[in-house]
């Protein structure tokens, strides 16, 4: 189906309770057939590295992304993204598990408006890039939640799946 984050002002929140064995890119969530060949659009994946990684593509083709310095593995952990594309810097923000440690290459001001398009869950559109890890949950809401509601997110979602 599709996710409609146009009306957002570039703004958003992603979580995502979720395992990955070791191995290669596993996509999580990906907004559109080809994330990087697509403006405002985003993806959520496990890198071959296994950081828990996310990135924004920009309506100039920039990138906003970040990747954590923790490790996801077969063990689940929380990662919540926020997007706010109305900072100049710093517009991705990621914790992985209330870490927010890690790099943010790429954090221009993409001025992301958000897309409308596809949303694919556990796989890349066309590809071989499947997710296969335990995707727990997930969610995306329009706007930048708070460092209090990230904080209640990530406890809540850590006493729900016993983390």
């Amino acid at each position: 189906s599709t996710l409609d984050m146009t009306g957002t002002n570039g703004q958003w929140s992603i979580w995502a309770v979720f395992a990955a064995p070791s191995g290669s890119d596993r996509v999580l969530m990906e907004q559109t057939t080809n994330y990087n060949n697509t403006v405002n659009s985003f993806i959520v994946n496990r890198a071959s590295t296994n950081l828990a990684t996310y990135g924004m593509r920009g309506a100039s083709g920039e990138y906003a992304t970040f990747d954590s310095t923790g490790t996801v593995t077969t063990t689940p952990k929380v990662f919540v993204v926020t997007q706010d594309s109305t900072l100049t810097t710093n517009e991705a923000q990621g914790y992985l598990n209330g870490d927010s440690s890690g790099t943010r290459a790429f954090n221009s001001n993409t001025a992301a408006a958000g897309a409308s398009a596809a949303l694919y869950v556990g796989a890349r559109a066309g590809t071989s890039l499947f997710f296969g890890g335990t995707l727990c949950e997930m969610g995306i809401t329009a706007g930048v939640i708070s460092d209090w509601q990230r904080w209640q997110l990530e406890a809540s979602l850590t006493v729900k799946w016993g983390l």
